[in-house]
């Protein structure tokens, strides 16, 4: 199929997986249950019964189209339970781990969450070293380096984390905007991503209640799935894009349009400022108009028809590709039953 015939003209990738998939109610659900057994399930069973695998057994149980490669960088005990990624202009990765999800911990137990920092020393594209940046936090689901640091969410807050003296480990925290819902935990202030315009941009989904101040008096009141943008220094919290249930995911053409993905089976969008998208509440403003699930689905068959291979259902991501030639064997196929 051609570049030209479908949305990968675009170069978007999107990464389908149960990445903070949970259910609204199966969160609340396991809040309840927390202190009784920290990891139960809803049938009072443990999360997996499976043996585990180890990494390189699971990096062999990929499907990938013909042409591509996955390679492992990162494994266990290096980092535990990723949720989140983000390179800062060095090269280092930070990665945001989490084994309270979904649960918050209460007041009189200590938050077990951190922010890892990955260092490849030898260039082979693996990571040779892994540090603690920043521990004691509460779900981490978005991060992202920025100009004078890095900034982190744990709940409720967003916050600047600074290390002053170089040691690989941030010294300084100080609370950038607050206060965000967390009532579902899966569905909190995310995909955090620092563009050249100087703007921190994030998502957020329906099912929680926010209200975020800046430093300018400037407030947002969260209603709904957005998208916001905020300037790293805590002076300004506003609006991108309105609705969207379950955004995840943001990431940037070279000329500068947003691309976004609704985890609540929806299609991968380009996102256009104050533009409304539709969510459980309200239809679309016009401006915020996309495919329907089935045209954005579609293929090329080879008679020319149109037809649907498949529909999404946990859209967790996104990235840009910039890569313009592709394997010659590249062909959009159904993955393997």
């Amino acid at each position: 199929m051609r570049m030209n015939q479908s949305w990968i003209q675009f170069g978007l990738w999107v990464v389908v997986g149960l990445v903070l998939t949970m259910a609204p109610r199966v969160s609340t659900v396991y809040a309840q249950q927390r202190n009784a057994n920290p990891r139960p399930n809803l049938d009072g069973q443990r999360v997996s019964s499976t043996p585990a695998r180890a990494a390189h057994e699971q990096q062999r149980s990929f499907h990938l189209p013909p042409g591509f490669v996955i390679e492992l960088v990162a494994s266990e005990p290096q980092i535990i339970k990723p949720i989140n990624l983000n390179f800062d202009a060095s090269g280092r990765l930070f990665v945001s781990q989490s084994v309270e999800y979904p649960f918050v911990p209460s007041p009189d137990q200590t938050p077990r969450d951190a922010i890892k920092m990955l260092v490849d020393t030898d260039g082979d594209g693996l990571t040779e070293t892994a540090s603690t940046f920043a521990d004691g936090l509460t779900i981490p689901v978005g991060l992202t380096p920025s100009p004078g640091g890095l900034i982190g969410f744990s709940v409720p807050n967003l916050y600047h984390f600074k290390d002053r003296d170089g040691d690989g480990r941030a010294d300084e925290r100080s609370i950038a905007y607050q206060t965000f819902g967390y009532g579902d935990t899966h569905g909190m202030v995310g995909s955090l991503t620092w563009w050249i315009d100087g703007w921190v941009y994030g998502t957020h989904s329906n099912n929680n209640r926010s209200v975020a101040r800046g430093a300018d008096g400037h407030a947002i009141d969260i209603k709904t799935g957005h998208i916001h943008r905020f300037r790293p220094d805590g002076s300004r919290i506003e609006f991108f894009t309105r609705g969207q249930v379950n955004p995840f995911g943001i990431t940037f053409d070279p000329l500068g349009n947003m691309y976004s993905v609704d985890s609540h089976t929806k299609p991968i969008s380009m996102m256009l400022r104050g533009a409304y998208y539709p969510d459980f509440f309200k239809p679309h403003d016009r401006l915020g108009l996309r495919p329907d699930d089935d045209a954005s689905h579609a293929r090329l068959d080879g008679s020319g028809r149109h037809r649907v291979l498949r529909r999404g259902s946990v859209s967790a991501g996104l990235s840009w590709h910039g890569i313009h030639r592709q394997p010659r064997d590249r062909t959009d196929q159904p993955r393997p039953t």
